[in-house]
C-alpha cells in the first residue's frame, strides 16, 4: 500500500472553529484559528483510492471543530454535517446530531 502526503499552501480564507465549552458542557464561543495549510494524504489500496485532506493552523488540531470559511460563511465538521453561518455553527456544536 502505497501512501504519499503533500504539503498544499492555504489561498482562502478558512479557518478551523473551535468550541469553547462552559461548565455545564454547552457551547457558547467559538474561537477561529487561520488555517496556513492543508496536508493532504493520498493512499493507494488494491480496492480503491483514498485521500483525505487536514487543516495546518499555528495551533494544534482540536479532538471537535468544524472548519469555517468566511468569504461564503459556510461550514463543515469532519462528521460530514455542514451549514451556513455562525449561529448555525454554534447550535450544531450544542446539538447531538452533528
Amino acid at each position: 500500500m502505497k501512501e504519499m502526503v503533500v504539503i498544499v499552501p492555504n489561498h482562502r480564507p478558512a479557518y478551523v472553529a473551535e468550541p469553547i465549552f462552559e461548565d455545564n458542557n454547552a457551547v457558547t464561543e467559538i474561537d477561529l484559528n487561520p488555517i496556513v495549510a492543508w496536508k493532504v494524504v493520498y493512499t493507494e489500496r488494491p480496492e480503491e483510492d483514498s485521500s483525505f485532506a487536514l487543516p495546518i493552523t499555528v495551533e494544534s488540531l482540536p479532538s471537535t471543530y468544524a472548519i469555517y470559511y468566511s468569504d461564503t460563511e459556510t461550514w463543515v465538521m469532519p462528521e460530514n454535517c455542514m451549514g451556513c453561518g455562525l449561529a448555525e455553527l454554534l447550535e450544531a456544536f450544542n446539538s447531538k446530531n452533528c
